[in-house]
C-alpha cells in the first residue's frame, strides 16, 4: 500500500501496530473510503494471515427476518 499523506500514514502505523495483536477489528467509514483495503492489509500483517482467508461482508446486503 502507498500513502503519501500524514494523517494515512499515520493510520497505516496503527494498522500494522493493531495486526500484531490477536484482537478482533471492526473497520468503519463511509462508502469508498478504502475499509476493504485496510481490512486486507490488516489481515495480510496478523497472526491469523495463515489460518484462513480475508471475508469482505457486505453488511447493507444483509437481510434479516423476524
Amino acid at each position: 500500500m502507498i500513502a503519501y499523506s500524514q494523517e494515512m500514514l499515520d493510520v497505516l502505523d496503527f494498522v500494522y501496530h493493531v495486526a500484531s495483536s490477536d484482537s478482533t477489528i471492526l473497520v468503519l467509514g463511509e462508502s469508498g473510503v478504502g475499509k476493504e483495503v485496510i481490512g486486507k492489509v490488516l489481515h495480510e500483517n496478523s497472526l491469523r494471515f495463515e489460518k484462513g482467508l480475508f471475508v469482505k461482508v457486505n453488511c447493507g446486503a444483509i437481510l434479516l427476518i423476524y
